[in-house]
């Protein structure tokens, strides 16, 4: 890939941009406007280059971490499931996953989290390991609760609208606005017809200005859920 040709990009007006956007943007030069769009050049090199000062940066945390995950610029309640206790060869390069047919274990599962402000931004993800035999994909619905344990907010997380990927490995992800009156949360795995997964890995909540770093227990190093290329 020639990563000093440019790749057009188009951002509809009425788009709110989320993090993952403006880091692309950051990489990017703004061309106008056409019709309904804003229209940009982005530069590939550009983002290999913020990437490289993102690993240069967090470098040093890394080297003196053991295997386990560790929270910088810290903004609010965050936490990640790594399914240890499940089968090796469940797990997303860690030591444990959690099987489909382990689902009904966690039918529901709850997590303190009260936001710093009224409709902080979080982000809330996994990774899944689709069949190569279908096209089927799972959905997790986050329930956000108050302190009577009402449901005052829902959004659902779809593998089916993934944009990373290693080999079968899919991670889903989705930016939310937590109300302020939210003082914990649940996700379920929506029950299918069909078995839409073969395992689940790395669930994720954390503040989107926040970095969690994970050191999983094959060695190979996550930044906010995602994989991070050693180059």
């Amino acid at each position: 890939m020639d990563t000093h040709k440019p790749i057009l990009l188009l951002k509809l007006d009425e788009d709110t941009r989320d993090p993952d956007q403006m880091y692309l943007l950051d990489a990017s030069e703004p061309i106008g406007h056409y019709l309904q769009y804003d229209v940009y050049a982005f530069y590939p090199g550009r983002l290999l280059g913020n990437d490289k000062k993102m690993r240069d940066s967090i470098a040093p945390v890394i080297k003196m971490m053991a295997t386990g995950d560790t929270c910088i610029h810290f903004a609010g309640y965050w936490w990640v499931s790594h399914f240890e206790g499940g089968d090796r060869a469940d797990g997303f390069h860690s030591i444990g996953g959690l099987h489909y047919g382990q689902r009904s274990k966690y039918k529901v599962v709850k997590y303190a989290l009260i936001p710093q402000k009224d409709d902080q931004l979080y982000e809330f993800s996994y990774w899944v390991r689709l069949s190569k035999m279908n096209y089927l994909s799972p959905e997790i619905r986050l329930d956000m609760l108050d302190s009577t344990d009402k449901v005052i907010a829902s959004e659902s997380i779809r593998a089916a609208e993934s944009a990373d990927n290693s080999g079968l490995w899919f991670r889903a992800g989705k930016y939310i606005k937590i109300p302020g009156s939210t003082r914990s949360v649940t996700y379920t795995i929506v029950p299918t017809a069909r078995q839409s997964y073969i395992s689940l890995d790395e669930v994720m909540i954390r503040p989107a200005d926040a970095i969690i770093i994970s050191k999983l227990g094959d060695g190979n190093i996550m930044v906010n859920n995602h994989l991070m290329s050693a180059d």
